[in-house]
């Protein structure tokens, strides 16, 4: 008991000493930094695509149409002109990248195409044809297409079924009938049962960044402990106890970033749950640990390591599913924690595979080390 209150009370007053180093404190003060900027982002307008609405002034149907687009919350952002030579002009201006005309009579050209299968429903006017303005144009035909069903619906009641004496509000009695009103997808986890929320695009790397944050907190300690060792610091301490001096200061700062990172997930609304979050975030701590420990066995000195350590950072962010998932290089995302990490959220296949490698390269590190240390003695 007295050599676990001991070694609590040195590990605290290392932390201390590390939360001195101005190196640290900036290391640490990157996570307020980095929410900062990306929540300012997400607030400020942050759609892919603009897009100009006009419909006739006495034309109901493409009002309500116009009105449902303009009250979504969607990357696409719709403005209404107040008249076509408008919105022709905000795209020849470079304000909007498309705008959507609806023809004067919405409703009697819908029956036409329900009929005759030839008629122009809207007008579209851009200066180039992308990817994002095609899939705009789904977005388009989803909101054009319930109105387009019901004339497909009272054609075939009265070509088909020779149905002609209901009246207008029985024929949409049946018609709302079968007609699906909530969404037909739904996302959610194989391995969770709630749905999954929706959130800004911009914070869903946020998880990914921070992970990538805390493995630079994890080589940042090695830092400081390579430069306590190149300063004498541990000349009197037994070289076969240096690895545990070593794994000590990673752990601390470790930890550190660790509870910061927690903090900034419950922060920004990129949290899933406490159970969720901690059954994931201990053994990448784990794992993370004892990657980079396995890192100051290989380098050994500061130089190097300082060298390796943007070259690791780069190969993290753009490896590991951050931002993009690429399947492709699997073999070399199976090398970094937040790999595992990441994927782990989703599926607690991963989480398996997590304690496996950080098993891997605590020994691996352990190994290395001894097999050093031994040779050191000959």
């Amino acid at each position: 008991m007295k050599r676990l209150y001991k070694s609590i009370k040195w590990g605290l007053f290392l932390n201390k000493r590390l939360l001195k180093k101005g190196s640290f404190l900036l290391v640490l003060l990157m996570v307020p930094l980095l929410i900062a900027g990306m929540r300012m982002a997400a607030k400020e307008e942050s759609n892919v695509l603009t897009i100009a609405l006009y419909g006739g002034p006495e034309d109901e149907l493409a009002g309500e149409i116009i009105v449902n687009l303009l009250s979504e919350d969607s990357i696409v952002k719709y403005v209404k002109a107040d008249s076509q030579e408008m919105a022709r002009k905000t795209v020849e201006n470079g304000t909007a990248d498309a705008a959507w005309i609806f023809v004067d009579d919405l409703q009697g050209a819908l029956q036409e195409v329900a009929v005759s299968h030839n008629s122009n429903v809207v007008t579209m006017v851009q200066r180039e044809d992308n990817m994002q303005l095609r899939l705009a144009r789904v977005k388009l035909y989803s909101a054009i297409y319930s109105k387009y069903l019901y004339a497909i619906f009272e054609n075939f009641m009265e070509t088909k079924l020779n149905v002609t004496d209901l009246s207008k509000e029985e024929m949409m009695k049946y018609f709302s009938g079968v007609h699906v009103r909530n969404d037909l997808f739904q996302m959610s986890y194989m391995n969770k049962d709630e749905e999954v929320a929706e959130s800004n695009y911009l914070l869903t790397p946020l998880r990914g960044m921070l992970s990538v944050w805390l493995m630079l907190a994890g080589m940042a300690s090695v830092m400081y402990f390579l430069q306590d060792k190149q300063n004498g610091l541990f000349d009197r301490v037994p070289i076969e106890r240096r690895g545990a001096l070593a794994v000590s200061y990673q752990w601390i700062v470790v930890l550190d970033g660790a509870l910061m990172m927690l903090l900034s997930m419950l922060f920004t609304g990129t949290f899933v749950s406490w159970k969720k979050e901690i059954m994931c975030l201990l053994p990448f701590i784990f794992a993370a640990v004892g990657f980079c420990n396995l890192l100051r066995v290989l380098c050994g000195k500061m130089e190097r390591l300082g060298a390796l350590i943007p070259i690791l950072i780069l190969g993290m962010l753009v490896l590991c599913p951050v931002f993009i998932d690429f399947k492709s290089m699997r073999i070399l995302q199976i090398l970094f924690p937040p790999f595992y990490y990441l994927k782990s959220i989703s599926s607690n296949v991963f989480l398996y595979e997590m304690l496996v490698y950080g098993a891997v390269v605590w020994i691996a590190g352990i190994l290395i080390e001894w097999l050093c240390n031994k040779r050191k003695r000959v």
